[in-house]
């Protein structure tokens, strides 16, 4: 396959797995090792969403035992109530809820399942490798060190992993989503969200039909983008604006590269 665009000429050839991309102006490296993570990826999300619903049974099943009478034999999630609360954990592993209320939710030591429910909360894993879950609201999650899930979910939240090998996931709205070191996986959900990778390998997840990823410091040759289940190379449609560069598949627009 050729494409022309002017004084841009783009070409495909056999022998990396699916597709190789042979480029003129590095207009093709933004997606030069998509086939390479597509699987890897894609497992590690289905991992991560197993992980994220446990979290948020967890808490519902709290919830039930309170209702019911449960008994205090085992150790209880901390939880919020329905106003502002200023939470924190312990050196050992916590788990957390804000509950209804804008929360302020800290891990502090250990591995730590935090989850901010209803409201505008700030989370903070702090050192260890942490679970945080935005839930409902406009929140703010930082991972810290460690390697930490990030879940946003609904509204339009600021992720951060910080040091560590973090996986980030916006959920609903339009989020921004920050690696730090390490190497991160982004995966933005619907909406339109914003990925800054920072130092190390990251991974950047295309979906179809939820919105777009502007990807702001993609590295050639050493972060990957993964293209949704059964899309090829040769489908899409990848365009230079300017300093950046757009890839659509069939009029969805799925990701801009941006200073590349």
């Amino acid at each position: 396959m050729e494409i022309d665009m002017g004084n841009i000429r783009i070409g495909t050839t056999r022998g990396f797995l699916d597709d190789v991309v042979d480029v003129v102006d590095d207009v093709g490296d933004f997606i030069d090792d998509a086939s390479d993570a597509a699987d890897d990826i894609n497992d590690t999300i289905n991992e991560i969403d197993d992980d994220i619903k446990d979290i948020a049974d967890e808490f519902d099943d709290d919830d039930d035992n309170d209702d019911n009478g449960g008994s205090d034999n085992n150790k209880k999630p901390k939880q919020g109530d329905n106003r502002n609360n200023n939470l924190k954990g312990t050196n050992r592993d916590d788990s957390i809820s804000g509950k209804l209320g804008n929360d302020r939710i800290e891990g502090r030591k250990g591995d730590d399942r935090l989850f901010g429910d209803q409201g505008n909360d700030r989370l903070f894993g702090d050192p260890g490798n942490d679970d945080l879950l935005g839930g409902a609201g406009n929140d703010s999650l930082v991972g810290g060190k460690g390697n930490d899930e990030l879940l946003g979910e609904n509204g339009n939240d600021t992720l951060d992993g910080g040091a560590g090998t973090d996986f980030l996931r916006g959920g609903n709205g339009d989020d921004v989503m920050i690696g730090g070191a390490g190497d991160d996986v982004f995966a933005g959900g619907k909406g339109i969200d914003i990925c800054n990778g920072g130092p190390g390998r990251d991974a950047f997840t295309l979906a179809k039909g939820q919105g777009y990823l502007i990807v702001q410091d993609y590295q050639d040759g050493i972060d990957k983008v993964s293209l949704p289940k059964g899309v090829k190379f040769n489908q899409l449609d990848i365009v230079r604006q300017g300093t950046d560069i757009l890839v659509s598949f069939k009029g969805d627009l799925l990701a801009i590269g941006q200073n590349l």
